[in-house]
């Protein structure tokens, strides 16, 4: 069907590219032998040398801080450095022997003492994990009342905000795993949740079909409640700093995705395609967001561009001869302040007439 943009006043204008993926698979190699990571281990394995009878299908994977991880259905993990010169190599390690304790979140951060990437994986053994990624060692296991869905580090480090099989989303302190707050209104388990880069909002998504925004200074009540089109939404991200206008993007279960005006969250521009999505994520500098599409037939890798840099977070130009006067897009063709190259500069703003998903 052909991918319908709806554009609401107010909202950020973002063009689309599609490409499709030869396979549906989501499988990662893992060999068969595994140790516990309270273990150091540093050992490096090969992804040539698994079978295809050692593959274990992944229930999580995050690219982030230089790290690729994914997380399996019962407790084990692979990860690698995606700075490593070595394009085959890949560190595993198992979080839980129990049956239910398959990873259902990894967020990546820096430890806000030493700066190194350590990941949070959210279990549905009821436990939230600290693993780092440099030594491969458990640094912290906080046991809660339920399963964690979902869990997000704040920037700063000290707090954790966390949604699970409760109606409640908690807030944690980030080192004792002390439950601080408990925030109110939801009334369905939660599977979403993510903390805006500047650290003041942060935003909860359960099954009950709205997504509350949270102001971190005053957790007593929400400052903005949105409802979903259909159902639930599942994943969840706000852009980066310096990206632009701020948007929060929410994909629902299926054929949805929606990206709100997170300033003033009285705007959203929505994509409509045929498939159950995987997830989603905005790359480094914001100018891109991916979609998972797992559809066997109709599924790949969507990418979203975002579009309009003549609008008013553009680049101002006193030498246009106004000062208050916005660049457009073809007058920054050729400005050397441009961080982009040519050939993906005019990929900006093109058409969807014809593509078809």
């Amino acid at each position: 069907m052909d991918d319908e943009v709806t554009t609401m006043p107010g909202a950020i204008a973002v063009s689309s590219t599609v490409e499709q993926s030869n396979t549906s698979s989501n499988e990662v190699g893992l060999p068969s032998t595994q140790y516990s990571v309270q273990t150091p281990s540093l050992e490096a394995h090969s992804m040539a040398d698994d079978a295809d009878d050692n593959a274990v299908s992944t229930s999580s994977e995050l690219a982030s801080n230089d790290v690729l991880i994914a997380g399996g259905w019962e407790g084990q993990y692979a990860m690698k450095s995606l700075l490593s010169e070595n394009d085959d190599t890949y560190t595993e390690g198992s979080l839980s022997s129990a049956h239910d304790a398959s990873i259902n979140h990894v967020s990546v951060f820096p430890d806000r003492r030493s700066g190194i990437a350590q990941a949070a994986v959210s279990s549905n053994d009821c436990y939230i994990r600290i693993v780092d990624c440099c030594s491969n060692t458990l640094v912290q296991a906080h046991k809660l009342q339920s399963a964690v869905n979902c869990s997000v580090t704040s920037p700063d480090g000290r707090l954790r905000l966390l949604v699970g099989d409760q109606t409640e989303p908690w807030i944690l302190n980030a080192d004792s795993g002390e439950i601080l707050v408990r925030l109110p209104n939801h009334r369905d388990f939660g599977f979403a949740c993510d903390w805006a880069p500047d650290g003041v909002h942060a935003a909860t998504g359960n099954q009950d079909g709205i997504v509350q925004i949270w102001d971190s200074r005053n957790w007593s009540k929400p400052v903005q409640i949105l409802s979903t089109e259909l159902s639930g939404v599942r994943a969840m991200q706000f852009s980066p700093l310096g990206s632009g206008k701020r948007v929060l993007a929410m994909a629902e279960p299926a054929d949805l995705v929606s990206i709100v005006d997170a300033e003033t969250f009285k705007s959203k521009q929505r994509f409509e395609f045929l498939g159950e999505i995987g997830g989603l994520s905005f790359t480094p500098d914001g100018q891109r967001l991916y979609v998972a599409n797992t559809d066997r037939v109709h599924g790949g890798i969507l990418e979203f561009e975002r579009a309009g840099d003549g609008d008013q977070y553009g680049m101002a130009r006193p030498s246009l001869g106004n000062k208050d006067a916005w660049s457009v897009d073809a007058d920054m063709l050729d400005d050397d302040l441009r961080i982009q190259s040519s050939r993906c500069r005019q990929r900006r703003t093109i058409g969807l007439e014809e593509v078809i998903i």
